[in-house]
């Protein structure tokens, strides 16, 4: 009873003193469930001891420490468990252990030793290539639909709902829309379209292949009698896939039906869209009926809410809703807060939280060291990025870095200048780099003037994705600060062959409870001439003080004075503005960015900062920026 109950405490003191194995598998699967890695292995090593009386291991002893390896951290664990299993001949009773091992190498990314289980299962059931096709769906759809085929046409197996499931989370990609579409038919075709998990699976799947299509609100809207789990399958779909607006609404909508109540999951995804959307306003609301509801003791949705204030550049009241959480003992409350700092630039507060962590005995996963490099890249502290990296790699069960963990390491050692080394740690990862990567190594070779390498990266960064205008301009400002000006010309004249139309500065403040909108170079709002007399104002105060317009950033063919007047414009110059002429002081003006913010109007809401004697928050596509008194939190190095 404690062990289904999560009272592991409980559970343990009524363990028996001779216990059968029944009582050892109990124990060892309480653990398991509760993600106590650790202390499922050690009461598995105890149990071999124990054995030399006489309580042998089964094959249920295996079946209940297999959900503890869950991820790439438990891999070691796992490789000694199936060695054990082997050892014991415990894989040979049936199928129920090879499948778990199948899944369970499947949740840790090794695909290859997933395919070598599978291959030596004698008998392969439906189950066992469900477990497979699980497995490869996670990392590699076009295997998994590929698997699918294989098990009902050459093996001439019927499939059950979890093969749908699986198939159908393969088919979660715009690429394999037709193959999802195909799952629908055969679903329709055999009845199964009334089984709840196909049918929560199926919204999945639409909302991730066809956010333009209104494919799963279709299938949503047919439904007869719409469950939680659909209510919250399309609430988190949304919120998850780039479509916050629809996420909220939907949320409402529920919450207006007579006998839904919200759960975590929804609150969660509700929050989560504010996030997305900086709307502080609404997520103050959500947070609010989240209390109300006594949900903020779940450590997914405590999280939610501090990822939701971090992210509206509320660092502060991140912080004071952490600090007074009752149970502080889940690692995803304290990764939040992490990385709720790491996104504000809030490098050093970050560290000293992982301090405090520690001390109070909640181990890091990879997520919490992802949020403490993020945290380093943004304050420029390198060597202690650099401890944390090798921490990771070589201690608490040999953490295997991700692409995400080598990309901040690279873009704080291009940062520093330190290149040679930054390509090294490129040549030894054991994934191509990505976009991300190679965006962050040019546009440290434009601060320190690295042309050659600039040259060879931006070749790469334009092969590798020759659809995004944000490269070009990347690629140009960087040979545009080298002097290079053919190659700087060479390059705007890809981008305008290309007909790639750069994104649209757009930024927006909310003044009052109410959004205004700003493009750059636009003028609709009523308020304009007042906007440009007042940013005329601010321009000639911070010229007093040093300010010159930064040119180069200005990709069109112009004259010099042209030039500068574009810059005049840029949209969040245009909302500083705003923003200073609706509020008084000492309110913050904060300002959000749908793309990165440019040289000159860092240069130029650092200056404002100063002679206005306010603090300015912007928040672009990267970070947040907060400016005070003529400092920047990212210290001008973003």
């Amino acid at each position: 009873m404690y062990a289904k109950c999560g009272e592991l405490a409980n559970a343990e003191r009524a363990f028996p003193e001779a216990p059968s194995v029944v009582s050892w598998n109990v124990m060892l699967g309480a653990y398991a469930r509760n993600h106590e890695a650790g202390a499922a292995f050690g009461l598995l090593r105890d149990m071999q001891i124990e054995e030399h009386g006489s309580v042998p291991a089964d094959e249920i002893t295996v079946l209940s420490v297999l959900p503890a390896c869950s991820g790439p951290p438990e891999l070691a664990r796992l490789r000694e468990l199936h060695a054990f299993t082997v050892r014991r001949g415990l894989d040979a009773t049936g199928d129920k252990v090879p499948n778990a091992l199948v899944a369970a190498y499947g949740r840790c990314g090794r695909l290859l030793h997933a395919d070598r289980v599978f291959a030596g299962i004698r008998c392969k059931t439906v189950s066992s290539w469900n477990a497979l096709i699980g497995a490869h769906a996670q990392q590699n759809s076009a295997a998994a639909i590929e698997l699918f085929i294989q098990m009902t046409n050459a093996c001439g197996l019927k499939p059950d709902g979890f093969s749908i499931g699986s198939l159908l989370m393969a088919c979660a990609d715009p690429k394999h829309l037709l193959h999802g579409k195909a799952t629908h038919g055969f679903i329709l075709r055999n009845g199964l379209e009334k089984d709840p998990i196909i049918r929560v699976s199926l919204l999945s799947a639409y909302i991730r292949c066809s956010r333009t299509e209104p494919l799963a609100r279709v299938l949503f809207g047919a439904m007869e009698e719409k469950g939680e789990v659909s209510w919250n399958a399309m609430i988190a779909g949304y919120s998850q896939n780039g479509l916050p607006g629809e996420s909220l609404q939907l949320f409402r909508e529920m919450q207006s039906m007579e006998g839904h109540c919200s759960s975590v999951i929804s609150a969660t995804s509700a929050l989560m869209a504010c996030s997305e959307l900086s709307a502080v306003r609404l997520g103050k609301e959500m947070h609010c009926f989240a209390l109300k509801a006594g949900l903020c003791e779940d450590p997914f949705l405590s999280s939610s809410v501090i990822d939701m204030y971090s992210k509206c550049g509320f660092a502060d009241d991140a912080r004071s809703f952490f600090d007074r959480l009752k149970a502080r003992d889940a690692k995803v409350s304290w990764t939040a807060m992490i990385t709720g700092y790491a996104v504000n630039g809030l490098g050093k507060e970050a560290v000293e939280l992982y301090g405090k962590m520690r001390r109070e005995g909640v181990e890091p996963d990879e997520f919490t060291y992802l949020g403490l490099l993020m945290a380093c890249g943004h304050a420029g502290m390198l060597e202690e990025g650099l401890h944390f990296f090798e921490e990771m790699r070589n201690h608490y069960h040999k953490i295997e870095p991700k692409l995400e963990h080598y990309g901040c390491i690279i873009g704080m050692l291009s940062r520093a200048g330190r290149f040679a080394d930054a390509v090294a740690l490129m040549a030894e990862m054991p994934q191509e780099p990505d976009a991300k990567i190679l965006s962050s190594v040019l546009s440290a070779c434009h601060i320190h003037g690295e042309a050659e390498l600039g040259s060879e990266v931006a070749d790469r960064l334009l092969e590798l994705e020759p659809d995004k205008a944000e490269h070009y301009v990347l690629a140009s400002n960087m040979y545009a600060g080298s002097r290079r000006w053919d190659e700087m010309r060479k390059v705007r004249k890809m981008l305008r062959d290309a007909g790639i139309a750069k994104d649209p500065g757009c930024s927006w403040i909310d003044v009052a409870g109410k959004v205004y909108s700003f493009v750059a170079g636009e003028n609709t709002l009523p308020e304009m001439d007042e906007v440009r007399r007042m940013w005329l104002s601010l321009e000639e105060r911070i010229r007093e003080i040093g300010y010159v317009p930064n040119t180069t950033v200005v990709l069109h063919e112009l004259e010099e004075e042209e030039k500068v007047e574009a810059l005049r414009w840029h949209s969040e110059k245009q909302a500083i503005a705003f923003g200073l002429l609706r509020t008084a002081a000492p309110a913050t003006v904060r300002v959000f960015k749908n793309i990165r913010m440019c040289k000159d109007c860092h240069n130029a809401a650092r200056l404002i900062s100063k002679v206005t004697g306010r603090e300015i928050v912007v928040r672009d596509k990267k970070r947040f920026h907060h400016f005070r008194g003529g400092i920047c939190s990212c210290g001008d190095y973003w």
